[in-house]
């Protein structure tokens, strides 16, 4: 598999959350922390024998991270590694990882509120902050410090600042990686005017294409 800047800080990262239970990760976009982590948590064992869940907070984000992570493993979708989202699922019996929207988990804490059969929980992209993240972090830490205290829980940001969320987790250990794949710059359109938002999103794509006429979208 190709080097991501996350590699490095995975061995510290699993030491600490096998030794704590709980880890907040900071990583700037491009880092690998979405594909990388959660697999490495499997391979080191912390799940316990269970499932990981990664929870996305968009069902392309599962779809896509799922299927990076089998390809990276040669492996098809749905062997190793799987996803659940609403109304669709890829997975098989031998499936140890799974990323899945934030619903999904909260539907699924509804329904199993002692997540049996998972050992390790991921919030992915936490800086996003909607209410289903913050529904899951407040279930998953109390259920962590009730009935399922061998829960290991880990929550990602690429811009958030982890100190309020490392003490709300019982003043858990940080993990940061610093180094990104590419180099990501964010620019806004002027403000926007009185057309339909995707006529709008239609101007800017061409917009970027005389900018960029080379590579991808």
């Amino acid at each position: 598999m190709q080097d991501l800047p996350i590699d490095p800080v995975l061995p510290e990262l699993c030491e600490k959350l096998a030794a704590t239970g709980a880890l907040v990760l900071e990583a700037p976009p491009g880092a690998g922390k979405t594909t990388r982590v959660p697999i490495a948590i499997h391979q080191a064992g912390l799940s316990r024998g269970g499932e990981v869940w990664v929870a996305e907070p968009r069902r392309l984000a599962a779809r896509m991270a799922a299927g990076r992570v089998a390809s990276e493993l040669g492996e098809p979708l749905g062997r190793q590694i799987g996803y659940r989202v609403r109304f669709e699922e890829v997975a098989g019996p031998s499936t140890k990882v799974f990323y899945a929207t934030e619903g999904v988990l909260v539907r699924r804490l509804l329904s199993d509120p002692k997540l049996r059969g998972i050992g390790a929980v991921v919030l992915d992209e936490f800086h996003e902050r909607h209410l289903d993240t913050d529904l899951l972090l407040a279930l998953l830490w109390r259920l962590k410090q009730t009935s399922r205290p061998d829960l290991a829980l880990l929550v990602m940001s690429a811009t958030l600042d982890a100190e309020p969320v490392a003490a709300f987790l019982g003043g858990c250990s940080r993990v940061r990686s610093e180094g990104r794949m590419f180099a990501v710059d964010i620019e806004h359109l002027p403000t926007p005017d009185d057309r339909p938002l995707e006529k709008q999103v239609v101007s800017a794509v061409k917009q970027l294409l005389r900018a960029e006429p080379d590579g991808d979208i």
